[in-house]
């Protein structure tokens, strides 16, 4: 589902991608998949920032950093 999602913003289908991205969101948040989640939160921060939503981007941003601190995903944190 997140890579479904990463196509349909690689294609400008921004809505599209959004949808899928916050069903992947939820599934990752459902199986206590962090890491998953901040994947995902990241892929959401870029479609915001796409659509020139840039303060939702940067709530994207804080979230995904928030996330690979408490699991400890130093690269993670600092790429994102």
């Amino acid at each position: 589902m997140i890579n479904l999602g990463n196509t349909f913003e690689r294609l400008g289908r921004y809505a599209e991608a959004g949808d899928r991205n916050s069903a992947a969101r939820k599934l990752c948040r459902e199986l206590g998949d962090e890491s998953g989640e901040s994947i995902v939160e990241s892929n959401l921060g870029l479609v915001r920032q796409r659509v020139g939503d840039y303060k939702g981007a940067r709530w994207c941003v804080t979230g995904t950093r928030e996330l690979c601190r408490k699991i400890g995903d130093r690269a993670g944190r600092d790429q994102r």
